[in-house]
């Protein structure tokens, strides 16, 4: 069944989500960037992703970094 992504954000303000369709309705590539003003430390939240998919609408997957200087 093909799929559309509604909506990609992180729950972590310094992080910026951008979704690129490989395949329509099939293959997408999430890719999640730092912002430059960020400060270096631990960062702990999700990425969510909306889909049109009445089962699954929302896909979680937890996001972890730790930045330095």
């Amino acid at each position: 069944e093909p799929v559309a992504i509604l909506k990609a954000e992180s729950t972590i303000p310094q992080f910026q989500v951008t979704v690129k369709t490989i395949e329509a309705g099939r293959e997408f590539a999430a890719e999640v960037r730092l912002n430059a003003d960020a400060e270096p430390g631990r960062y702990s939240g999700e990425l969510k992703i909306e889909t049109d998919l009445a089962e699954q609408g929302t896909i979680t997957i937890p996001l972890r970094a730790n930045i330095s200087q």
